[in-house]
């Protein structure tokens, strides 16, 4: 689902969030719902994040930073389920 059909629909308790980093330590994508955001929807999300938690995303850090912890606990403070993943592109 396209995060502009979820912001027009309204977001609810059954919105699941994921931030996946390379081992390189780069953000590599957000998926919402299991979709992920790609090309301006991509930026949307990031923008979604930071508006609903108060916290920048990290676009260089590792899945497990305490960066990365604060968007993730910050998403579930507003009753989002969310979680951090490693991407390994080697």
């Amino acid at each position: 689902m396209k995060l502009s059909k979820i912001i027009l629909e309204g977001w609810n308790d059954n919105l699941e969030v994921s931030l996946t980093y390379t081992n390189g330590a780069r953000l590599y994508s957000i998926s919402i719902n299991g979709e992920k955001q790609r090309g301006d929807d991509h930026q949307k999300a990031i923008e979604f994040i930071q508006k609903t938690t108060g916290v920048e995303v990290p676009t260089r850090a590792y899945y497990h930073d305490d960066e990365v912890s604060k968007v993730i606990d910050g998403l579930e403070a507003k009753g989002i389920k969310a979680g951090s993943f490693e991407m390994d592109v080697s």
